[in-house]
């Protein structure tokens, strides 16, 4: 069984950040309760901020309009009452189930001064943190009250924006937690600044870039879990307001400050006038603790900027109009968040290191001289800590350079500690690509520092349980396994946008083929060229470049199959040709972000298009070479809910498709092979053997190797072949699989020694079990199911060898796109007058609210005799409803698409091509069993179509024929009316219980 443990990197940091503000208690008058809202919730506006840094545990608020009702709920602790949105009556709140945490006070209150309600609270609540809110200048007797309170209760300018209230949050956590976080190794960053006006400037501007790069250095994260927790680990900001202040904090936490962000000018004492010196007093005194500690100062005087880069400080101009760029660049630079720089003692640069992987190739070769003058400081434990690896950091950090009497033995003992460190935590971890990394391992490979985008997100994780499972040693005979894998993260795509200057293609209205022209113009940063370049040494194979952008494989919009992806046989003679194609399949791989499909599909999921980055992944393709090709015996996809179920198959079983070679014959919708990976013996339910054959695979994908020069181009499939199952059969992979129909007899027999049409059902390895294959799929299912809280989808590959061990590939693992709930309800919503149609037989998942026209067969003239002529009527009908672009739902008796004409219509699928939702019912003179079982099951799932099946005369299933003969039709042919509304009916189906219903529409447009 596959583990979904998944503990040792984070040992530690469930910990920290342990005291959070979860209530906020909010003073405002009406009015400014409204001017804070702006007809948009203040709590909503606070959870998007939160969301949008991958944040958690979003404080709720509580709102009382005047200052004695707020002093009174905070005082009571029985369920409190307070005003409504009015502000005239009083009505029950809700109880406040923890005490408050935090108040917001806005300057002005109908009832009191601000410095009298600051009075008070502090007198009944000392250490109840309190910051306060203003439009405009500030009270001095509120600034007096503030400056001579130890404990730093705050005033801010509120500039509308939702992220200064995460950062007083924030702010107000850090405050509490530092002083044991950074007992765990967390870091500290000191601002200092008296103005409120500035300091309400910097501190949004501080957060965002520091949560911003801690994800950046966090994108080895496995799943959204795991980054959580380490954000937690992220630098904590404390705030001081004059010098005193920040003695005290730099004699506490000078050794866990890494860095100093301060103004100029501002007061040595609580109350003081400004001290045009103490930014530069400030400095000084931090570098005689920490020689190497970081500083930023700030001010808006001009001539300032010389005298602070004269000390070897960095400046920041606060009337900048970059003032948040340049905040990053320092910290990037400077603050722990960049490259490790290795210097000697003289301050001249000898190597850089951007990771753990990097770090330790620098320590084999820079001068041992450089490794003690880093050591004598701490330098690689704070570098260490910043990037969250406390362990490894405390474990050099008690090291004295004196302990070893040849210095060499440093450089071996460091060597020792990270090869011990990533040898205990580096299982299954995503590792940077180095040019001379040892080949083999399980690890996957990136180039860059940003994040791994959605796919990437996925295959990390899986790997990192698939390190720690059992589940390779529970099948000896089955290599389970990722596919080698480097990823280009995001930062790469970044780099190539601002080299090229094409950061505006977020505004370009061009067309796919003119976006591509400019991509493939664009050049490849060269450290990621050269680092492609020793890849291929590394990669001989057949090569599948594919999106991994930040959006896609999320929970609520997968983004599956939006992006491009490029497969190149990656075997001309001459390197610099694949290098050369490597290359633009990347850079058609980024284009196709502002392709025009991907663009329109961004936007209605509500994101927006400069919100998207693009990771890539370079994945050797799974499979064997095979003459001129290169394939796997079969792909797959398996999903943990299966919304088109076999009859009696429960959806929760999930299921599965099958295909020989590659999988783009599961993503064209092709004819596949269905099961259920829980009842793998079970067979379709298609009516005849002969059937069963009929709609059997014909054809089958594999990479092209015949053609090495082959020219890349947007559209894809420039290295792909069709052909047919001849060519598998002559490779010895159809035997592995196929059996074969035998006409005489009208039966499949399971093997290929036979004549007949080869049918691929795979049944060796499903009922013969020469792969475990159903049993796989299950672990994976489950895991994937368990560890990401929803139901997912698997998508993998098989190469079988029956004379060594076959390979498993897993390929992807992501969230299975499921349409959100219908919102059908209980039982009795089936029973709701309004309904034109109920179901306890329905089949997909989802809404359908566009449908206008109905095909309907007319109840008195339906004759089984006659359904030939019915077929070729609807067929007329569907060509002029095809023409017009308009869906609609079909509704009718027996069995949709019925061999037999008398069980049914014996429409071809081409008839009723714009069908969108199909309803069958069945009467007194014709009772049969549902169509969705025959060959109608592979368009039902390659179109997502809606099927419900009535039962008539067995409650809750039920046809409104009263309601639909009422309709006057917009055209009648013999037996079938076409019915169009004003209003488009609602069909809503949940997949999960098997229940549909088509609610009524407004008026008839004929009525």
């Amino acid at each position: 069984m596959i583990t979904t443990r998944y503990e040792p990197r984070f040992r530690g940091f469930h910990d920290l950040t342990r005291w959070r503000v979860r209530e906020i208690l909010l003073v405002s008058t009406v009015y400014d309760a409204f001017v804070l809202e702006e007809d948009r919730a203040l709590g909503e506006r606070l959870t998007s901020e939160y969301l949008e840094l991958d944040l958690r545990s979003v404080p709720r608020i509580t709102r009382a309009s005047t200052g004695r009702r707020a002093l009174g709920l905070l005082a009571r602790s029985s369920p409190d009452r307070g005003e409504d949105a009015g502000g005239e009556a009083e009505r029950p709140r809700r109880s406040v189930r923890r005490p408050c945490d935090l108040v917001l006070c806005m300057s002005r209150l109908p009832d009191m001064a601000a410095a009298e309600f600051h009075t008070r609270l502090r007198a009944a609540h000392p250490r109840l943190p309190l910051a306060f809110l203003t439009y405009g200048a500030l009270d001095a007797g509120l600034l007096d009250a503030l400056a001579g309170v130890p404990g730093g209760d705050r005033a801010f300018y509120w500039h509308r924006d939702a992220s200064l209230l995460l950062a007083i949050v924030k702010l107000v956590e850090d405050a509490r937690n530092v002083a044991h976080d950074t007992r765990a190794g967390s870091q500290v960053i000191l601002l200092v600044e008296d103005t409120p006006r500035f300091y309400s400037l910097l501190l949004p501007i501080l957060y965002t870039e520091i949560f911003t790069q801690t994800r950046r250095l966090l994108s080895e994260s496995v799943n959204e879990m795991h980054r959580i927790l380490r954000m937690r680990a992220r630098p904590k900001v404390l705030l001081a307001t004059n010098l005193a202040q920040a003695r005290q904090i730099l004699d506490r936490y000078a050794y866990n400050t890494i860095g100093i962000v301060s103004d100029v000018r501002f007061p040595q004492e609580p109350g003081a006038e400004p001290d045009p010196e103490a930014g530069f007093v400030l400095a000084r005194e931090a570098r005689r603790t920490v020689p190497d500690m970081p500083v930023l100062l700030q001010s808006s005087e001009e001539g300032m900027e010389a005298r602070v880069r004269a000390l070897g400080l960095q400046w920041v101009d606060k009337q900048s109009g970059t003032l948040a760029r340049d905040i990053r660049a320092c910290l990037l630079q400077t603050f722990g968040f960049g490259d490790f720089v290795f210097r000697m003692p003289d301050g001249r640069e000898v190597g850089r290191a951007g990771n753990l992987a990097s770090l330790e190739q620098q320590i084999r070769r820079v001068p041992v001289e450089s490794l003690a003058y880093h050591g004598r400081s701490n330098h690689f434990s704070t570098w260490l800590r910043a990037r969250t690896e406390f362990r490894l950091a405390e474990a050099l950090r008690p090291w004295k350079v004196t302990d070893w009497p040849d210095p060499e033995m440093l450089r071996t003992a460091m060597l020792d500690a990270i090869r011990a460190f990533t040898h205990s935590d580096r299982g299954g971890m995503v590792r940077e690509y180095v040019p001379d990394l040892p080949p083999g391992g399980q690890d996957l490979l990136r180039i860059g520092s940003g994040s791994l985008g959605g796919k990437g997100r996925g295959l990390a994780f899986m790997n990192a349980l698939l390190a720690r499972s059992p589940v390779a040693a529970a099948h000896e005979d089955v290599d389970i396994r990722i596919p080698e894998t480097c990823i280009l993260c995001t930062d790469v795509f970044e780099s190539f946008l601002e080299q090229n200057r094409l950061q505006d293609a977020v505004a370009w209205d061009l067309d796919d083929a003119a976006v591509a022209r400019r991509f493939l113009a664009g050049a490849i940063p060269p450290r990621t060229r050269h680092l492609l370049r020793t890849l291929l040494d590394r990669f001989h194979d057949p090569l599948a470049v594919r999106s991994s952008s930040l959006l896609e494989d999320n929970q609520v919009f997968p983004f599956s199959g939006v992006y491009s992806t490029y497969l190149l046989a990656n075997n001309h003679p001459d390197p610099e040709v694949r290098l050369f194609q490597l290359e633009d399949a990347i850079r058609l791989v980024w284009a196709s972000m502002f392709f025009r499909t991907p663009r329109a599909f961004v936007r209605n999921t509500g994101y927006r298009l400069d919100e998207e980055r693009m990771a890539v992944l370079v994945q050797v393709v799974a499979g064997s070479r095979r003459g001129d090709l290169w394939y796997p015996t079969f792909s797959g996809a398996a999903r943990s809910l299966n919304v088109y179920p076999f009859p009696g198959i429960p959806p929760e079983e999930g299921a599965a498709d099958l295909a020989v070679g590659l999988g783009t014959a599961l993503a064209s919708g092709e004819r596949v092979f269905h099961f259920c990976p829980a009842r793998p013996q079970v067979d379709p339910p298609y009516a005849t053997a002969e059937e069963y054959a009929a709609n059997s695979q014909s054809a089958f994908w594999a990479v092209d190797l015949s053609q090495p020069a082959a020219e890349l181009n947007q559209a894809g499939g420039f290295s792909l072949r069709r052909l047919p199952l001849e060519r598998a059969e002559a490779d010895g992979v159809l035997p592995l699989v196929a059996s074969t129909f035998v006409p005489e007899d009208g039966a499949i027999r399971d093997t290929v020694s036979v004549e007949g049409p080869r049918v691929v059902r795979f049944a060796q390895v499903l009922k013969h079990r020469s792969f475990p294959l159903p049993a796989i799929l299950r672990e994976f299912l489950q895991a994937g199911r368990r560890s990401f809280g929803c139901d997912v989808e698997v998508e993998f590959a098989v190469d079988l060898k029956p004379e060594a061990r076959s390979v498993f590939h897993l390929l992807q693992v992501r969230p299975l796109e499921v349409a959100a709930d219908p919102g059908l309800g209980g039982e009795e919503a089936l029973s709701a007058p309004d309904l034109v149609c109920a179901s306890t037989h329905a089949v997909g998942h989802g809404r359908w609210s566009d449908l206008y026209d109905v095909l309907v067969l007319d109840p008195e003239r339906f004759d089984s005799l006659h359904t030939r002529d019915i077929a070729l009527e609807i067929e007329s009908l569907n060509r002029g409803l095809a023409a017009q672009d308009r869906p609609y739902l079909l509704i009718g008796f027996g069995r949709w698409g019925s061999r037999d004409p008398s069980l049914g219509v014996p429409v071809r699928w081409e008839q009723i091509s714009h069908a969108r939702v199909l309803v069958e019912s069945d009467r007194r003179d014709l009772w049969v069993e549902p169509s969705h079982g025959s060959h109608f099951l592979q368009d039902m799932l390659a179109f997502r179509l809606g099927f419900l099946f009535v039962r008539e005369g067995r409650a809750p299933n039920r046809v409104d024929w009263t309601f639909l003969e009422s309709v006057r039709p917009l055209e009648s042919t013999p037996h079938v009316h076409h019915l169009r509304f004003e209003a488009p009916l609602l069909v809503e189906i949940d997949g999960r219980s098997s229940r549909g219903v088509v609610r009524r529409p407004g008026k008839p447009r004929n009525a």
